[in-house]
């Protein structure tokens, strides 16, 4: 399915309006399950109405009828962006996203959220690498701060408990 590049309309296969006036309101559906009862993706750009955020990427329809974001794509609304995978609607696979602050994230997601390896990157520099879980620090990874000090070790939702830098040894 080919939108055009203006008001998020879409065509569906035989030559159709599918979806068309949802995607041009800027509506989103959810899809049930792993994508069973979906058509293969397919190529699109979506304007939200509301809020300007636009969405260029893979797309597929939902049993409701609605076109969601499935595959590979760019997300940008104002300041943030996230580029990479997205499963039934969310971001899910590989991926980056940068904060208005600057902040980023890159690497692994799962249902919306930093899940498994990936990197956070604050506005002042600084920044966490390894693992994370359902959007927590969690498990081996290493801090460096802004002026380069390295902290490495275990992580528990957050915190590295007895984390010690070689300075204060």
């Amino acid at each position: 399915m080919q939108s055009s590049g203006g008001g998020g309309q879409r065509k569906g296969r035989s030559g159709g309006r599918r979806g068309d006036d949802r995607a041009e309101r800027g509506e989103r559906g959810v899809a049930a399950g792993d994508g069973a009862g979906q058509d293969e993706a397919e190529t699109g750009i979506f304007l939200h109405r509301a809020t300007g955020a636009v969405y260029k990427g893979e797309t597929v329809v939902n049993s409701a009828g609605m076109p969601v974001r499935h595959g590979k794509g760019e997300w940008i609304d104002g300041e943030a962006k996230y580029e990479g995978e997205f499963r039934n609607d969310v971001m899910h696979g590989k991926g980056s996203y940068t904060y208005p602050s600057g902040a980023s994230y890159s690497g692994d997601w799962a249902d919306g959220k930093y899940s498994g390896h990936g990197t956070y990157q604050w506005p002042d520099g600084s920044f966490y690498q390894g693992s994370f879980v359902a959007n927590a620090i969690h498990g081996e990874g290493k801090f460096v701060d802004a002026a380069g000090r390295e902290w490495s070790g275990s992580y528990y939702n957050n915190v590295g408990p007895g984390l010690v830098h070689d300075e204060y040894e």
